[in-house]
């Protein structure tokens, strides 16, 4: 009788090892610390997006006139960069995913602004929380932008080309 015996991967201890598993069907993190990192990640890409945006409003006529605009584009594009990353680095569901990368980036800046608001200010409590309700949104189109495709099967591999 000839009988083959599996090989164990033995440690430079001499402990037998268990073989490693395949890690391409592993679950994905957890959907918390993914959109996270990845608000975090795109808060702190805002004065990068305040800075270009500041710019581009120096060079007009009246760039006094664009301040509240740029405000509010470098929080729409702040927030469609995090519901992106947290697709893209974290592969997470894109509408769970976006509305909860919202969540954490709209507690942060209506914290903020609440705390800088001041009574005589141009938009009232309600405008701002107006403004804010936008990150939803925004948020969840990148995410749903940035989700990864399924790559498409060639049905047709041979085409001819056309006289």
């Amino acid at each position: 009788m000839n009988t083959v015996k599996k090989r164990e991967l033995v440690h430079h201890s001499g402990t037998p090892q268990r073989k490693r598993t395949d890690t391409s069907h592993a679950s994905p993190p957890a959907l918390f610390p993914s959109a996270l990192r990845a608000s975090l990640l795109s808060l702190l890409l805002a004065p990068l997006y305040m800075l270009a945006l500041s710019l581009a409003a120096y060079f007009t006529k009246d760039p006094g006139s664009l301040v509240f605009a740029c405000g509010i584009l470098c929080a729409y594009l702040t927030a469609f960069t995090g519901g992106a990353l947290a697709v893209k680095r974290h592969r997470c569901a894109p509408l769970p995913c976006g509305l909860l990368t919202a969540c954490i980036q709209g507690v942060c800046t209506l914290l903020l602004s609440l705390a800088l608001w001041r009574v005589g200010t141009l938009s009232s409590i309600g405008i701002t929380l107006l403004l804010h309700a936008g990150l939803f949104p925004a948020s969840v189109m990148g995410a749903y932008l940035a989700r990864p495709r399924k790559k498409a099967t060639k049905k047709n591999t041979h085409t001819r080309k056309r006289r």
